[in-house]
């Protein structure tokens, strides 16, 4: 995918010639996911919105302390520089994204369920980034609905209380 490629070069690039910020800015990215589910795994919601604002802070980051800010309309101007600033606008819209499900979602009804949620929506998001083959609807569809049984079983107060729900 040269698309991935691009997003890939462009990150090593910023890595590599950034500063300070702007490496704490790509590893604080990394790292995020697992801190926002420990945050939300608190069961503080206000807390857990906030930490979900993180992404978009490290984005100011990178473009105040590593670049002039006026470099992303001078890219939004090549068919190159829009795709890599579509790529990094769509990772940042699905870490947003993760970040509104915790938020809403009571994830601290039951903690255990997170490793695996996150281990799905991972498993998720690198299957739509890789190549297409057969059953890659079916599997897509397996995974989006794990994660929807994950959600109702925490909503509904975690495996305990889903389980005598049940048995009810």
């Amino acid at each position: 995918m040269p698309t991935l490629h691009i997003l890939v070069t462009v990150m090593s690039r910023l890595w590599q010639t950034g500063n300070l910020w702007a490496r704490w800015a790509i590893g604080l990215t990394a790292a995020w996911p697992p801190v926002l589910a420990i945050v939300a795994i608190l069961g503080i919601r206000p807390l857990t919105a906030v930490v979900g604002l993180v992404p978009v802070a490290t984005l100011v980051f990178v473009l105040v302390a590593w670049t002039d800010p006026l470099v992303v309309p001078i890219l939004a101007v090549t068919h190159l520089g829009r795709t890599g600033l579509q790529w990094v606008s769509t990772i940042l819209a699905g870490e947003l994204l993760l970040g509104v499900y915790f938020a809403l979602v009571p994830v601290h009804n039951d903690p255990a369920l997170v490793p695996v949620l996150l281990l799905t929506a991972a498993a998720l998001m690198f299957l739509s980034l890789g190549i297409r083959f057969r059953g890659h609807d079916t599997i897509r569809m397996m995974l989006v609905t794990i994660i929807a049984a994950i959600t109702i079983v925490m909503v509904m107060g975690g495996t305990a209380e889903f389980s005598r729900g049940l048995h009810r």
